[in-house]
């Protein structure tokens, strides 16, 4: 697929700060990924970013999201000069797909933390927290549901959504866009009419 397709581009000679970038990233305006950026060598040795081996998934994200928290000039160039291979077999695939949701919630409280600490960047701090509680995590749990139903059959999915106690889990409706329609209408999909859900997922292309 072509990433102008789906995300956006900065315009031509624009620069944002690192936390407007974040917000836009994880509002799934644009993508980045470890191998497609650039980075200040200086910023990763300052604040200590690496990749957390604590984590089972979405670890290349918690570098991202850390750099870009630190970062106070990004640009990008508006062409493609980076491919990436999709294989149907590999951790992106497999039944840890809800593991990168610790990932965002950890930081999270990284982000809490940082208010005290950056006081004059509160208002943004804050507002990454509410994007990510708001339309990031929900978007990971759904797009998780939707991942694991081409890997299993219908009986084990039921099984893993007894497990998860997906019946008892509150659907909290906030400002609907284009960005978080996904999550709201899948989430009730998926609680309300689950077979329904898994048959679509199904259907749809990997």
């Amino acid at each position: 697929m072509k990433y102008e397709n789906y995300f956006n581009y900065l315009n031509k000679n624009e620069q944002k700060n690192g936390l407007k970038i974040l917000s836009d990233f994880l509002m799934n305006k644009i993508w980045i990924c470890t191998g497609s950026a650039i980075y200040k060598k200086n910023i990763i040795k300052e604040h200590k970013i690496f990749y957390n081996q604590e984590y089972s998934s979405g670890e290349d994200q918690h570098f991202l999201m850390n750099f870009l928290y630190y970062s106070k000039n990004i640009s990008s160039v508006n062409e493609v000069l980076f491919y990436y291979v999709i294989h149907n077999k590999g951790l992106s695939t497999s039944l840890n797909v809800f593991d990168s949701i610790i990932v965002f919630k950890d930081f999270c409280e990284f982000l809490k933390k940082e208010v005290d600490i950056n006081k004059e960047l509160k208002e943004n701090i804050l507002s990454i927290v509410s994007i990510i509680k708001k339309y990031k995590i929900p978007y990971l749990e759904i797009r998780g549901y939707y991942r694991i139903a081409k890997m299993l059959s219908w009986n084990e999915y039921k099984k893993l959504l007894k497990k998860r106690n997906l019946n008892n889990k509150k659907i909290k409706i906030y400002k609907i866009n284009k960005y978080s329609i996904f999550s709201f209408f899948g989430m009730i999909l998926l609680k309300y009419f689950p077979k329904l859900f898994y048959k679509i997922s199904n259907k749809l292309k990997k």
